[in-house]
């Protein structure tokens, strides 16, 4: 197979990782020229072709294609070779076969398994090659700018997260991380602490990760059932749960499970006003009213109680992100390091927002019950919270 002009100026120009910008000025060009011959519309004079292959490094014949080329190999033949350079731990030869998949054939490789040639050489040692880190971020970063293969990206980006060095990569999970629930950036954290033998960080993130899943778990995204005997069990049970992860803990007062304690007692209250269950409805709203106050009345960056042994200890804090009028309206749970000068994970173990709880009370679920003196006293109670007014 035999290449032309515009595809060998765009593969030459990129062994050398310059721009179309950077090639211009070296011709004394536009750049709009040169990304019309890439592309094929229009052909530099022979001048310009002589120059290009002085700086290139190349023959004439070979710039223009008109020389002998071997047909070039397939991407699984370049997968194969990257392969059989790390099992034999050639190091040049794997930056040799890097820097060719990034200038040749980085938009070619568009299947997982051509991919898992590079994520084996990675998690083989090869990274630590000096210098070597530095071509497979460049392959990486090359790829994940081009592509939306999500399958690829969650391979490159877990092998990123891995073998990136320190002071990287916490700056690159967090710029990079998403989608699915395993690419979320303390997931990848916790993979990385695990890969590299960090043990006390694992275990520190690995009481976080099981937090946050179980706290998918007790405020999920999709909708409660229609029946509204069947929503009471929901949120009894979802209460009982709550209960049997802290049995130690004093009522009404605010631990690690505040935010989604406070969220499933209201919902609790709707669905007992929804079944009749008048008496079962307000005093959850008492409940409810004084969990509110309790936790307005924390100190901005209190740390909170954890009694639930298995997820012992787990410093969360209580964080005010917003005040209005004087009233803090939103306030983030967030892991507290062992300094204390910042919150250590910013993607958040659960949220509250107190001005919502007024909000609530306007929720015709409570219809049934809203001329009862009791909610009237709660409703009151919960729009302290609300600085928009009731």
């Amino acid at each position: 197979m035999k290449l032309n002009l515009n595809e060998n100026i765009r593969m030459h120009r990129r062994k050398f990782s310059w721009t179309q910008e950077m090639l211009a000025e070296r011709l004394g060009v536009s750049f709009q020229s040169v990304s019309r011959w890439e592309n094929g519309t229009s052909m530099p004079d022979i001048e310009l072709i002589v120059t290009m292959a002085e700086i290139f490094g190349c023959t004439v014949d070979e710039l223009l294609g008109s020389g002998k080329h071997a047909e070039k190999p397939s991407c699984a033949e370049i997968a194969k070779q990257l392969e059989d350079a790390y099992t034999a731990g050639d190091g040049e030869e794997i930056v040799r076969l890097l820097r060719l998949i990034r200038w040749e054939y980085c938009e070619e490789f568009d299947r997982y398994d051509e991919w898992t040639a590079f994520v084996r050489a990675a998690f083989s040692g090869a990274y630590r090659i000096p210098g070597m880190l530095e071509e497979f971020r460049l392959l990486a970063d090359d790829f994940l700018s081009r592509s939306r293969n999500p399958n690829i990206r969650g391979a490159l980006l877990r092998t990123m997260a891995m073998i990136e060095d320190d002071t990287r990569a916490e700056e690159f999970i967090r710029e990079n991380a998403g989608g699915c629930f395993d690419l979320r950036a303390d997931a990848l954290l916790l993979e990385r602490y695990g890969f590299r033998g960090d043990w006390e960080n694992y275990r520190k993130n690995e009481r976080i990760r099981r937090y946050r899943m179980l706290l998918d778990v007790l405020m999920p995204e999709e909708s409660d059932p229609a029946d509204p005997d069947l929503r009471c069990a929901v949120s009894e049970s979802r209460l009982a749960v709550l209960r049997a992860l802290s049995p130690d803990a004093p009522e009404n007062a605010p631990d690690i499970w505040a935010g989604v304690r406070l969220a499933d007692t209201l919902d609790c209250a709707k669905n007992y006003s929804r079944c009749g269950r008048t008496d079962e409805a307000l005093a959850m709203l008492e409940t409810a009213a004084d969990l509110a106050d309790a936790l307005a009345d924390l100190p901005n960056r209190a740390v909170l109680p954890c009694y639930t042994p298995e997820f012992s200890p787990l410093p969360l804090m209580k964080r005010d992100l917003k005040e209005e009028d004087g009233r803090i309206i939103l306030t983030e749970i967030a892991t507290v390091p062992e300094d204390a000068s910042r919150p250590y994970d910013y993607t958040g173990c659960g949220m509250f927002q107190l001005w919502t709880c007024g909000g609530e009370m306007n929720d015709d679920a409570f219809d049934a019950i809203r001329e009862d003196p009791r909610f009237r006293t709660a409703a009151e109670r919960m729009n302290r919270h609300n600085p928009y007014g009731k």
